[in-house]
């Protein structure tokens, strides 16, 4: 991510930037930066310009560097919303707020920079930007740092709210596995004497889970729980593996019958065939919404 931000202090602030010594890229630094040595931050100009109608100081700063997301919340995958955070918070000690300290100097966004804060470049391919949000805080330290009181800082989180988009998330994740396991379900409706046949369906379905699965998690960070597509995933896998069984049984108990007896079999073959369906059906319907508030 690369992009400005301004700062203005008034004269107060400016006499404790002066006496400490603090650079004008120190004066706030992004805390939920990933490497600070690949953080490139430029001052638009080698001194703070001085406001005389505010009666404030001015230094605009680009940066550029990669931040990670604290938060990420994949429960409903691919249907989710990402919260791309940048936290920007004060720096040196003499701006902190220690409760035996200096007065606490607070960093106030601007009314309107939620407005201003996206340029032309902020779209994700896949995702919809849905929001952006400011969010001052008081960032506090459990630690004194191995000095003085517990520290604590102020800060400002700048939030960009992505949302998947509903329709392509479904086409390219939901529609190719709905269409694999509406196969493997329709399948049992195959002629038990078909036996070669009705095996092949299901042992082709769970080859092409697997490459399905392996594709989308390639992008996907390892998590400790299962997504809504996992959890449809693990129904394609179950619901395959059971129809499997099933052929496999049917399949034996057609052969093996005899020549006048075939046609019964195949009728309680085929009565069994449908009450897996009936079952199959419904466990689908239960376990989406289960999939989707768990």
């Amino acid at each position: 991510m690369e992009g400005w931000y301004w700062l203005k202090w008034p004269e107060a602030i400016d006499k404790i930037i002066k006496a400490d010594k603090i650079p004008l890229e120190q004066i706030v630094e992004f805390t939920n930066v990933v490497e600070e040595t690949n953080l490139t931050e430029t001052l638009d100009t080698t001194e703070p310009l001085y406001m005389a109608k505010e009666g404030r100081y001015y230094q605009l700063v680009r940066f550029s560097g990669r931040f990670y997301v604290n938060d990420l919340d994949l429960r409903r995958y691919p249907f989710v919303h990402i919260v791309l955070p940048l936290t920007v918070e004060a720096k040196p000690d003499s701006l902190s707020c220690y409760p035996s300290g200096p007065p606490c100097v607070a960093l106030k966004p601007e009314p309107e920079v939620a407005k201003m804060m996206v340029g032309q470049f902020a779209d994700i391919n896949g995702y919809d930007l849905n929001a952006v949000t400011v969010e001052p805080f008081l960032h506090q330290y459990n630690t004194t740092f191995g000095v003085g009181d517990l520290s604590a800082f102020n800060s400002v989180n700048f939030n960009l709210v992505y949302k998947s988009n509903f329709v392509a998330a479904l086409a390219q994740f939901i529609l190719p596995l709905l269409v694999i396991i509406g196969i493997v379900m329709v399948s049992p409706s195959l002629p038990a004497a078909m036996g070669d046949v009705r095996l092949a369906i299901p042992t082709t379905a769970l080859l092409t889970l697997i490459f399905l699965q392996q594709g989308y998690q390639a992008n996907l960070p390892c998590l400790s729980y299962l997504s809504f597509l996992d959890w449809l995933y693990l129904y394609a896998y179950f619901i395959s593996i059971a129809v499997f069984v099933l052929f496999c049984w049917s399949t034996n108990r057609y052969n093996n019958a005899d020549e006048d007896r075939k046609v019964d079999a195949e009728i309680a073959i085929n009565a069994i065939d449908k009450k897996i369906q009936i079952i199959a059906i419904i466990v689908l319907i239960s376990l989406i919404p289960f999939a989707w508030f768990f």
